[in-house]
């Protein structure tokens, strides 16, 4: 019998080794509606590796993020035995998008094999606060309703009362806003003293985000989540003498109420054919480089939009239809500007291949002005156009939008004006200098017309070749010249497009020094940024950039 009590002795105390439980806080006790609050998980152990929690919340309620970790221990002697105790604490962040209950189902923690259960644990979600908040934050828009590709600027305000100052203030979640085209912007951070239910508070903008919707309806503006540290302490009577406030500060989780908008379409009415889309008012400019061309002579033309619109989506109009001129594909560049409006770039590329001249014509482009609510037009001018062809006259082919006269046999043909005799068979040498052999034998023109073609398909094979085997041609412009803010930007969108920079380092396998730098590298370009300095150069450290370079191939991102 004493033996077996010896037995059992030994049983309980080697159960007692991992013996753990499970404490589950809501903190505040009752949350509120739209508000982030916290679920602290209490682990207590006597020893063993750190647990590992799992939990289901019911539909109406959204993990944000995960809290830090934090531990503490102690030993007591207990009937002259030492006893040692760890406590782990591990705390989510979470969010209710309905008010009244909430629930935390399966509820366990997992320590060395051994799984604690916790029972389910009921939320009760109010839908106002008792009282007004000292620290919040909501996304602000000028007004309500929107048309569909109209210029939405929503900023993101944090609310503080002057009474609690902020210490510092973290994204832990940034909207995602995928509902809409979307351009971020950099704004500087300048509080301003504003008065809400008779309480004084901090108002300061902390994210901008400029949004074009492309459909009509209403439309959620996704909320964002911050991690605020503030002073929790009192203030210090004698702060004038070089002391602040006294207390220690606290960290607080805060997210923004979902903004709703309401998206109207644009009036079918009045809507011209040729309407370009665009909502807000804009200017067109046409730049030519001349205007008098040999045949098979490149003839290039810029077309520059600025405006408040969605110039992504704008697509470039087309300027010559004439059959005889040949168009190749034309290139764009946008280019963002602190003001919420964008220039765009369009660069057309024209060969004529025949004798042809076009007259001065007109090419209306509209808009729609949503403080007036119509449609304006703009036209842009584009001509006189001369292609000079030589041998022999080739018939006239009319234009479908520009008027063409035949060089050949009319009596007020460009050349006339210019003084040069005309002919009713052949054209003379444009410049009498040069070998009229070159003009007069089209054997030989055409032969260096298809070397010249052969060597520019040679070319290209060449170019394209060298395009594959570069991997990442933004590496190589860093590597020469330095690292802009756009650059930059560039490499961490190939990774991640909807996080922010530091959280896609913080995560990545970079070394830590390489995490430290790349940090600093990004404090020091958002400070250049925010200064209206987007496209200031930094020279680099290569050999950061070269882990950088090897993470996203090794990770296939390219």
């Amino acid at each position: 019998m004493k033996t077996l009590l010896i037995v059992l002795a030994f049983m309980m105390s080697s159960l007692t080794v991992f013996a753990g439980k499970l404490e589950v806080n809501v903190i505040p006790k009752n949350p509120v509606l739209d508000q982030p609050f916290k679920v602290e998980f209490v682990i207590t152990i006597d020893e063993g590796s750190d647990p590992v929690i799992n939990f289901k919340p019911s539909s109406n309620l959204e993990i944000i993020s995960r809290g830090n970790s934090s531990m503490s221990s102690r030993t007591s002697y207990i009937n002259g035995k030492m006893t040692y105790e760890r406590k782990i604490t591990l705390a989510y962040d979470l969010v209710a998008s309905t008010n009244g209950f909430g629930f935390l189902r399966n509820v366990t923690a997992e320590i060395n094999g051994e799984v604690i259960k916790h029972p389910n644990v009921r939320v009760h979600i109010l839908k106002q606060a008792a009282k007004p908040q000292s620290i919040f934050v909501r996304a602000e828009t000028d007004k309500e309703t929107y048309y569909v590709g109209e210029s939405i600027v929503v900023r993101y305000y944090i609310y503080n009362k002057s009474t609690v100052p902020l210490n510092s203030v973290e994204i832990k979640k940034f909207p995602k806003l995928d509902k809409f085209l979307k351009r971020y912007h950099v704004e500087k951070n300048i509080p301003n003293r504003v008065t809400i239910d008779g309480e004084v508070f901090m108002k300061r903008v902390h994210y901008t985000a400029q949004l074009f919707a492309t459909k009509p309806g209403m439309h959620d503006v996704d909320p964002i989540s911050l991690q605020v540290r503030y002073s929790a302490g009192r203030i210090d009577p004698f702060g004038g003498f070089g002391f602040g406030r006294l207390g220690d500060y606290k960290t607080q989780t805060i997210r923004s109420p979902k903004l709703e908008l309401n998206i109207i379409p644009l009036p079918l009415e009045g809507r011209p054919e040729n309407f370009t889309g665009l909502v807000g008012e804009h200017n067109f400019t046409m730049d030519a480089n001349k205007t008098k061309f040999l045949a098979n002579e490149p003839m290039e033309f810029n077309l520059i939009v600025e405006g408040s619109g969605a110039l992504e989506l704008f697509e470039a109009p087309k300027l010559i239809l004439e059959s005889t001129v040949e168009e190749f594909e034309s290139g764009a560049d946008l280019e963002l500007k602190p003001d919420f409006s964008a220039r765009k770039v369009f660069d057309y590329t024209y060969l004529g291949r025949e004798n042809i001249l076009i007259d001065k014509y007109d090419i209306p482009l509209n808009y729609f002005d949503p403080e007036k609510k119509i449609y304006v037009e703009k036209n842009i001018s584009l001509g006189p156009l001369e292609v000079v062809g030589i041998g022999s006259p080739k018939p006239t082919i009319k234009s479908e939008n520009t008027k063409i006269t035949d060089l050949s046999k009319s009596q007020n043909s460009i050349l006339d004006r210019q003084g040069f005799r005309e002919r009713k068979n052949t054209f003379e040498p444009l410049y009498k200098s040069i070998n009229s052999f070159i003009y007069y034998s089209k054997h030989f023109v055409v032969v260096i017309y298809a070397l010249c073609l052969i060597l520019l398909v040679y070319l290209v094979f060449i170019y394209i070749n060298r395009m594959k085997n570069k991997t990442y041609n933004v590496f190589d412009s860093i590597y020469k010249r330095g690292v802009t803010y756009k650059s930059l930007v560039k490499i961490f969108s190939m990774i991640d497009s909807d996080e922010d920079m530091k959280e896609i380092i913080k995560s990545s396998d970079l070394t830590n020094d390489s995490r430290e730098y790349f940090i600093n590298l990004i404090e020091e370009l958002n400070v250049a940024y925010s200064e209206n300095k987007p496209y200031k150069k930094i020279n680099i450290k290569k050999k950061y950039f070269k882990q950088l370079e090897k993470f996203i191939r090794k990770n296939e991102l390219i």
